[in-house]
């Protein structure tokens, strides 16, 4: 906003100096031949002065929008990028556990596989000895609930043990994911900053085409003070030569 009121206010003064240089030509009608290229010299500056200004704003507007745009564009893709890896990570820490989770499925079901077979033993062998086929079958049965208590231990602690590693490997996709956001940003405010510079530097420019400008003012006045001078030396000197012709003196006839 503070560019577009500077720029207006360049092209008011241009437009001042385009009246003043009308007026100027106005004026000086009816005068030399001096005065005409004069003017037309001094129109001609204005017009390349008028010329260069607007072709520096139009740069500054497309620079700053194209700034803009490049500085949007990468920071959606760095976000999208960061998106993409934290999700690739959940997805290999769920398929880790879940890999974990089955195999230790299958050595469960191994265990009571292998329970059972002891269990089928320990009638086989009541058939044989009914007089220890009741301290066989205890036996088994103690077998039996200490190997699966065994066993579900065993699969509490796998099941921990792949627990914390998925939590751990979550947090640091998180971690991850936090670091791209920040270099993200990071980047973002460096290109606000270059733009900041550039947009600084434009204006500066544009100070110094002011001053130019106002050269050219303080040059147009000078040249119009001779020529309001030379006209009114005319206008006085032109009765007194009126007066001394001799095709006006009746005497002289």
């Amino acid at each position: 906003a503070e560019d577009g009121g500077h720029l207006a206010a360049l092209e008011q003064q241009l437009e001042h100096v385009q009246q003043r240089l009308t007026e100027t030509e106005q004026r000086a009608t009816g005068q030399p031949e001096v005065a005409s290229r004069l003017t037309g010299r001094l129109a001609e500056m204005l017009a390349l002065a008028e010329a260069e200004a607007e072709q520096l704003r139009e740069t500054a507007i497309t620079e700053v929008a194209a700034l803009r745009t490049g500085a949007h564009v990468e920071v959606e893709a760095l976000r999208t990028q960061a998106r993409e890896e934290a999700n690739h990570l959940v997805t290999q820490a769920k398929e880790q556990a879940a890999r974990e989770s089955s195999e230790q499925t299958e050595r469960l079901l191994l265990r009571e596989q292998e329970v059972a077979k002891a269990a089928e033993a320990a009638e086989a062998a009541t058939l044989q000895a009914q007089r220890d086929a009741e301290t066989v079958r205890s036996q088994a049965h103690r077998d039996a609930e200490n190997e699966s208590a065994t066993a579900r231990r065993e699969a509490s602690n796998v099941k921990s043990t792949a627990l914390r590693d998925a939590e751990t490997t979550v947090d640091q996709a998180r971690q991850d994911v936090q670091l791209l956001h920040e270099q993200a940003r990071t980047e973002a405010a460096s290109m606000t900053t270059e733009a900041r510079r550039r947009v600084e530097e434009l204006s500066r420019q544009r100070d110094a085409i002011a001053a130019q400008l106002q050269t050219l003012r303080d040059a147009v006045s000078a040249a119009v003070a001779p020529l309001h001078a030379s006209q009114a030396e005319m206008t006085q000197q032109l009765p007194v030569q009126q007066a001394t012709d001799p095709r006006q003196d009746p005497s002289a006839r």
